[in-house]
């Protein structure tokens, strides 16, 4: 998809499809399903929420399903049904039915606007199949006025509808008051009032993330209490290792957002329970309604809306509703597909670069815990950190690879490994990180001189960007390197 709204399509990176590769392997994909299957039991299942990018992409779909239908999990899928209708996983999620997929979030988009009537007839056919299906609608200022026709089509189809706020680095606060009571009058839910307001400030907030809930990186294999954080890393799926909080803890990152509506349909924090109002909502259509009450009781819970900025988005242009296929094309040709890649790799060996070794540049604030927070100085090309190569990690291979793990808060990031006199980058070119970006490989040769890995800030608008980064770590080069 290439909705104005998402700083992947402004980038141009939703044309690489290469993170689909790992996904063509069966082993890889059962290496997945073994993870959760081996953590069922007759009395605890798993629900899988697929989600970020389009689920009904991912190749070997019907094994990662069949495998974890066969112990008793379950499924539920966040899409934007923008695939043909013949196409396999389609044709897979229809025969699949009800009893394995929990439920189907089908996001209207808006370039499905010139496919409209295609789109609700699959729509039609889920229902018709016995799918609990949900219509969910972001609410970009310039598609409001849809919302009242796309809610009659949902009472004659039977269908959730369910309008969301738009969540930017300026959005839900920049909405006007008429604009917050038109989207207001078409929410049946809790979840869809506290996006509106903000999400839940987190700086008192108790939760069960990383005990009932968990996100996980299937790139990576990285996993965190939930989607919203960034640490702890408390798991990992390609290690086989799980290790859940309490049933009850503080928000590991205290003053974000609590904004996704996933953390409340399933009960995840303290006083801002809405799961009778999803699970009503998944059998059906159900008439808009007021909450009044409920919000009430969560301030008087001591829970708190944020009023602040999102950090969701990060769009430069958030009047934009879609981008044309040409322009994202253009964008890739005037940044390349600057994201970050994998390759293949060999053994891990002894690290070229150590994150304890890591220095501040141009009193770039950095802060150590487990893993290291860097903030970077503002504007654009400006060094926050640098780490010494620790050169004996060539005396025995001719060429590495640099795999940084890591997350985005803010802005977008630039890192590569350049010479002695940090003018020149070597091996690989330098790779662009945004948010959501969680992992990126780095190749190098003896040859090209490596002797520092830089961290500076790339962002356009020059404001400043931060970052935790987790592992640095050095493997030796498969042969040849090729981008996977």
């Amino acid at each position: 998809m290439k909705c104005g709204y998402c700083w992947l399509a402004e980038s141009g990176r939703v044309l690489d499809s290469s993170q689909l590769q790992p996904f063509r392997s069966k082993e890889h994909v059962n290496r997945l399903t073994d993870f959760f299957n081996s953590r069922t039991t007759a009395d605890l299942g798993w629900l899988i929420q697929l989600t970020g990018g389009e689920p009904l992409l991912m190749p070997n779909l019907d094994l990662f399903c069949e495998n974890l239908f066969r112990r008793g999990n379950k499924v539920a899928f966040y899409t934007s049904l923008f695939v043909d209708r013949g196409q396999r996983n389609l044709r897979f999620l229809l025969a699949a039915g009800p009893s394995s997929v929990d439920y189907i979030m089908a996001s209207f988009h808006p370039e499905a606007e010139a496919h409209e009537a295609e789109f609700f007839q699959k729509l039609e056919e889920l229902k018709q199949f016995g799918h609990r299906v949900f219509l969910r609608f972001v609410g970009h200022p310039s598609r409001l006025h849809r919302l009242e026709e796309l809610s009659r089509r949902c009472e004659r189809l039977d269908i959730a509808f369910y309008p969301t706020s738009l969540l930017t680095d300026s959005y839900p606060g920049a909405y006007s008051e008429k604009q917050r009571d038109l989207l207001e009058s078409h929410f049946a839910s809790l979840s869809q009032f506290v996006q509106l307001r903000g999400g839940v400030d987190t700086e008192q907030v108790e939760c069960c993330a990383g005990n009932r809930i968990i996100a996980v990186n299937f790139q990576t294999g990285n996993i965190t209490p939930c989607i919203s954080v960034t640490k702890p890393l408390i798991g990992n799926v390609f290690e086989n290792r799980l290790e859940l909080n309490p049933a009850r803890i503080r928000c590991p990152e205290p003053g974000i957002a609590c904004v996704c509506d996933v953390h409340y349909q399933q009960e995840i924090v303290f006083g801002g329970f809405d799961g009778d109002a999803f699970a009503q909502l998944k059998e059906g259509f159900v008439p808009p309604r007021r909450f009044d009450g409920e919000l009430r009781a969560m301030e008087t819970n001591g829970l708190a809306f944020h009023h602040g900025r999102t950090g969701i988005g990060g769009v430069a242009d958030e009047s934009r509703v879609f981008f044309t296929i040409a322009e994202v094309k253009d964008s890739v040709r005037r940044n390349g597909m600057r994201g970050p890649r994998l390759v293949q790799t060999g053994e891990e060996i002894e690290p070229l670069f150590r994150l304890s070794d890591l220095v501040s540049c141009n009193s770039a604030p950095v802060i150590r815990t487990s893993c290291v927070e860097i903030v970077t100085p503002e504007g654009q090309w400006s060094y926050a950190a640098a780490v010494p190569a620790r050169l004996r990690s060539f005396r025995q291979h001719e060429r590495l690879v640099i795999r940084i793990e890591f997350s985005i808060d803010r802005g977008s990031i630039g890192v590569g490994c350049v010479t002695d006199d940090m003018s020149t980058y070597v091996g690989y070119p330098e790779r662009t990180l945004l948010e959501g970006d969680s992992a990126c490989d780095i190749p190098v040769e003896r040859l090209d001189g490596a002797t520092w890995l830089v961290i500076r800030n790339v962002a356009a608008n020059g404001k400043s960007s931060a970052m935790t980064v987790f592992t640095i770590k050095t493997f030796v080069a498969g042969n040849p390197v090729s981008q996977v």
